[in-house]
């Protein structure tokens, strides 16, 4: 099983996020640059705390025992706001909405959540935690779609506005993914509340 946990958008946000990326898809046209991207569906859209990977059925259900428990993080509010494309030279791969708020808040959930992986055997995340929410992914430089001239992106992405007002962070949950033709398919396995919720 190929599992993530992520930090659910409400209705609000997911209906923002929309309206964001249809704007960036219509700023992009001119260039090509909306046909090198692949756009995640609106209704996948989540803030990724740590992606895990395949396990298999045990250790797959140690990790839903491990983040069984609510996380001993206060709630907080996380702003989503900007878009920017990952890395930051050479061929954009990610093209993402940023974190203009509440990071630290989310920096501490995904503390909690690798000091619970570690134990149920789970590897440690090897690069630092970086707080965006996965909007798009560029194609291979190679397909005959992608456009050359990354200033010409970067230019067509800051002339959106791309934000929504605060997103309530209660809950973490575990998700597992599907890979099918028609795209990833996410379902929850448990949903893990922040301290006192």
């Amino acid at each position: 099983m190929r599992l993530f946990v992520a930090v659910d958008l409400d209705r609000e946000r997911h209906e923002a996020m929309a309206r964001a990326i249809d704007g960036l898809r219509r700023a992009l046209a001119p260039a090509g640059w909306d046909r090198a991207v692949r756009w995640v569906s609106p209704h996948n859209l989540h803030l990724t705390i740590r992606f895990i990977g395949e396990l298999d059925e045990a250790a797959g259900a140690r990790v839903r025992t491990a983040l069984s428990a609510p996380l001993d993080v206060p709630p907080f509010d996380v702003v989503l706001e900007g878009a920017g494309v990952f890395p930051p030279r050479g061929a954009p791969r990610v093209l993402w909405i940023g974190v203009a708020g509440g990071g630290e808040g989310l920096a501490r959930v995904f503390d909690a959540v690798e000091s619970r992986l570690r134990p149920a055997g789970v590897a440690p995340e090897p690069r630092p935690f970086s707080a965006h929410l996965t909007i798009g992914r560029f194609r291979d430089r190679g397909d005959r779609s992608v456009p050359r001239g990354r200033t010409r992106l970067e230019d067509a992405i800051a002339e959106v506005r791309v934000g929504a007002g605060p997103l309530a962070v209660r809950s973490i949950t575990l998700y597992q993914s599907r890979l099918t033709p028609a795209g990833p398919e996410y379902s929850p396995l448990v949903s893990t509340p922040l301290a006192g919720v």
